[in-house]
């Protein structure tokens, strides 16, 4: 409410109910958002829990949980899964495909990878792309940019900064023209 109050009380006179629609319209951005990497962190927890369970690797559903919370850490979050899967795989002794412990990591650490980049070129852009009504190239386009600009922290943020860069450039523009 504090914040609230401040955003009303920084509108400049003859524009509140402006500003109160574009805060409206911001907190949907950052809503849908969240409501996207949630989405996205169980739909990749489910994924790698089916493909451990089907590699036959021991505490597939504790590691598809890992894998899923950790996808709101982009980039460190999942290699961080992978590597917490790998050693698991390697330490497990024996496995059902009838390979030596380092090649069974190997097998896990291959499947892992493949759903990165499923996700990576598949599920982000889509489910990003559709909370946020964004078409999937922008959503790959402002990754790559925020990545570059600012690290982890640019590419975490960079669909939803898009959206409301979007949305105050279309305020600018008709209230221009």
């Amino acid at each position: 409410p504090r914040l609230q109050a401040a955003w009303e009380r920084g509108a400049l006179p003859g524009y509140e109910d402006d500003m109160r629609r574009i805060r409206r319209a911001l907190e949907a951005i950052w809503s849908a958002f969240l409501r996207g990497q949630v989405i996205l962190a169980l739909v990749v927890g489910l994924i790698v829990w089916i493909a451990l369970t089907i590699l036959g690797v021991r505490y597939a559903g504790a590691l598809g949980l890992l894998a899923g919370l950790l996808e709101f850490m982009p980039i460190l979050g999942p290699i961080a899964a992978g590597g917490v899967t790998s050693v698991v795989a390697l330490l497990q002794g024996t496995n059902g495909w009838g390979l030596t412990q380092v090649g069974f990591a190997l097998l896990v650490i291959a499947v892992f990878t493949l759903i990165q980049q499923l996700e990576n070129n598949f599920l982000v852009p889509r489910i990003l792309g559709d909370s946020l009504n964004m078409r999937p190239v922008i959503v790959l386009v402002a990754a790559i940019i925020g990545a570059s600009l600012a690290g982890i922290l640019g590419l975490l943020l960079s669909a939803p900064s898009t959206a409301t860069l979007w949305l105050l450039g279309r305020y600018a523009y008709r209230k221009m023209f």
